[in-house]
């Protein structure tokens, strides 16, 4: 059985669904190719499975990841069927990768020499676990970048808190319509110029950042109603608090250590 591009496309998106029947769907055809090629370009999803099931197996999350859980088997079977000593390796090794703060540099030993594709096991990680965002942000190019966010956007709101994020995505400056971002609780150290073309931001949460440096164009945002600076150790200069005419409430203090919770508008 040969695949056209197009089906072997449609069948990763399968894999990567959370309903268990498009997964099996995916299964039942793969299962009936010999052809190694088909099975070693879908080796990173079937890795991404495994490991999400092997790092996530206990009982509290077996239930929010039960598509993965109870194909476990199955993944482990066309695995085997691949047979690479690298792949198989790696499924014996101790290293977290799901969510674990070392997920890059783990990621880039575990596929280092071997077929393996470490952008396409986080972005199947990301799928089905939301984890991992820092990971794509750094090595995601801007074009790969923009739909993930996109499709985190709700409206005119785009919420990014606890995300582990290093830095702002660029691609968020494209997002001009926001009236609402929240990089609360991330490991954010300057925001950048480049914030003030969000000209429609109405709230911005900057909370529970180790952030030294605050672009002054921030002041450009004339329809900044709220900022919140709690465990932030940098504020706004006086002068610039001023030219944003609509800013009301600025919330700073609870140095370092403040994680929520937040109360987020509604539209």
């Amino acid at each position: 059985m040969t695949f056209k591009k197009e089906e072997l496309d449609n069948l990763s998106s399968l894999l990567s669904s959370s309903n268990s029947a498009d997964i099996q769907v995916a299964f039942q055809i793969l299962e009936g190719t010999e052809d190694t090629t088909v099975l070693e370009y879908f080796a990173s999803d079937f890795f991404a499975m495994y490991v999400i099931a092997k790092e996530l197996g206990a009982p509290q999350y077996k239930q929010k990841h039960h598509s993965v859980w109870e194909n476990r088997h199955t993944v482990e079977a066309f695995l085997d069927r691949i047979n690479i000593p690298e792949i198989n390796a790696g499924m014996k090794s101790r290293r977290n990768i799901v969510g674990s703060s070392k997920m890059k540099s783990n990621l880039v030993k575990l596929c280092k020499g071997n077929i393996l594709d470490a952008n396409k096991i986080a972005l199947f990680i990301f799928k089905k676990c939301g984890l991992g965002l820092n990971y794509l942000v750094s090595e995601l190019d801007d074009n790969e970048l923009r739909p993930i966010l996109a499709d985190l956007k709700n409206g005119k709101k785009l919420i990014l808190a606890n995300r582990d994020l290093t830095k702002v995505p660029k691609v968020i400056f494209e997002f001009t319509d926001l009236e609402l971002l929240s990089l609360s609780s991330n490991k954010i150290a300057s925001i950048p110029k480049e914030i003030q073309k969000l000209v429609h931001l109405k709230y911005l949460f900057l909370d529970a950042n180790p952030i030294k440096k605050i672009a002054p164009e921030i002041s450009k945002l004339k329809e900044l109603e709220y900022i919140d600076l709690r465990g932030v150790h940098v504020h706004l200069k006086a002068g610039e608090v001023t030219r944003m005419k609509k800013l009301e409430p600025v919330l700073i203090g609870w140095a370092g250590s403040y994680k929520g919770p937040i109360d987020y508008p509604e539209e």
